[in-house]
């Protein structure tokens, strides 16, 4: 019993990958199996397991888990995986895949269900291809996907510095052509501008001014893309007065300078 209690507990191993900046998304996906059918495959990537409705078997390498709503599974890659619905009911299920190699294969009851299904119903409906407010949307949707899978290990703190960056993205989201600084960042969440600086680090890996730029920057293409701005308008539209400062930013930031963007 004692090698048993002593052993690491999944979970966190996987709460400090994700503090560490070593779990992100490459895409999330919806699956169906029907009734009484089976599916084999070797599996590529780690990933988030969700199941939505019915029940399956989850055996990767003969390490069989039950999967049913209110539970999620975490796979990993290089594992035959072989998944078999069970009764007489379609299993549906959400995958969020990301690319690490830890060995990692637990299941786990999620705190709150109905909520983890309304954050991936919405993450589902977006074309995060689409433009830059899509797959703004799906990062900040995505955050709080975490937020809801980490809720049982350190509920509290998750879900605070979670609403924390929430808000502080939606700040920048919608005043990121004003003259933005850290400490009025810090200012939109009565925090001192040391834990917002932390908090872009952890959930980010990049400090909040470099977020910015790299907002900018993009909302920028699109408008070049458009075909609708020249350089100089496309730099006041997102902050910057000064055209030829912009486009040194830009050219640092893409490779290129933004005139390579223009139709």
């Amino acid at each position: 019993m004692n090698q048993i209690s002593a052993l690491p507990n999944p979970l966190e191993i996987l709460f400090q990958e994700y503090n560490q900046g070593r779990i992100e998304s490459v895409g999330f996906r919806s699956l169906t199996l029907h009734a009484g059918e089976s599916n084999s495959y070797r599996t590529l990537k780690s990933a988030l397991i969700v199941p939505a409705s019915g029940r399956a078997i989850f055996s990767f390498e003969h390490e069989p888990f039950i999967a049913k709503r209110g539970l999620f599974l975490h796979g990993c890659p290089d594992k035959i995986l072989t998944i078999s619905a069970l009764g007489e009911q379609d299993f549906h299920y959400i995958n969020m895949y990301y690319e690490n190699d830890r060995p990692l294969l637990f299941s786990h009851k999620l705190k709150n269900p109905e909520q983890t299904f309304s954050i991936l119903e919405q993450i589902l409906k977006l074309h995060p291809d689409a433009d830059i407010r899509s797959q703004y949307q799906q990062e900040k949707l995505t955050e709080e996907f975490f937020a809801q899978i980490f809720a049982d290990f350190q509920p509290e703190e998750t879900y605070n510095e979670s609403q924390i960056m929430s808000i502080l993205l939606d700040f920048i989201a919608e005043h990121y052509a004003e003259p933005l600084t850290l400490d009025a960042l810090a200012e939109q969440v009565n925090e001192k501008a040391g834990h917002v600086s932390y908090l872009f680090y952890k959930y980010k890996n990049i400090r909040p001014i470099d977020y910015l730029i790299n907002y900018r920057v993009r909302i920028a293409t699109e408008l070049l893309r458009s075909g609708d701005y020249t350089v100089t308008q496309a730099a006041h539209e997102v902050g910057y007065r000064d055209a030829c400062y912009f486009s040194r930013i830009y050219k640092k930031r893409m490779g290129f300078p933004p005139t390579r963007i223009l139709p």
